[in-house]
């Protein structure tokens, strides 16, 4: 394999990955948009929502939050969040979980 084919494959795999590597940094960025101001910085509740970790929803659960509201939450429409923002919201909600257990060991309450 020549020099160039190897090179052209590493451009390549790093191009395929690379949204792949941004999606939790993406889930970031769309809940500090839309949902930080009221569910606080890392979705801990420092604002007038409640926390939202450790979150344990399915995707199709918060779609139907996001688009219908709940409690004092009112709907959101697809202009300020799109489908696909409210899946990496939901990634990046997933990891935040995750990261609290293994930090602690345990599932916080």
């Amino acid at each position: 394999m020549a020099v160039t084919d190897v090179w052209s494959l590493f451009v390549s795999g790093i191009l395929v990955a690379a949204p792949v590597l941004a999606q939790p940094d993406t889930g970031k960025a769309v809940f500090g948009r839309v949902c930080e101001s009221c569910h606080g910085p890392e979705a801990n509740g420092q604002g007038q929502g409640p926390a939202l970790v450790p979150y344990k929803k399915e995707l199709s659960e918060l779609v139907a939050i996001v688009r219908q509201g709940v409690g004092l939450m009112p709907g959101i429409p697809r202009a300020d969040i799109s489908d696909a923002e409210i899946e990496q919201v939901h990634a990046y909600l997933k990891g935040l979980t995750s990261r609290n257990v293994s930090r602690s060991g345990k599932a916080c309450r």
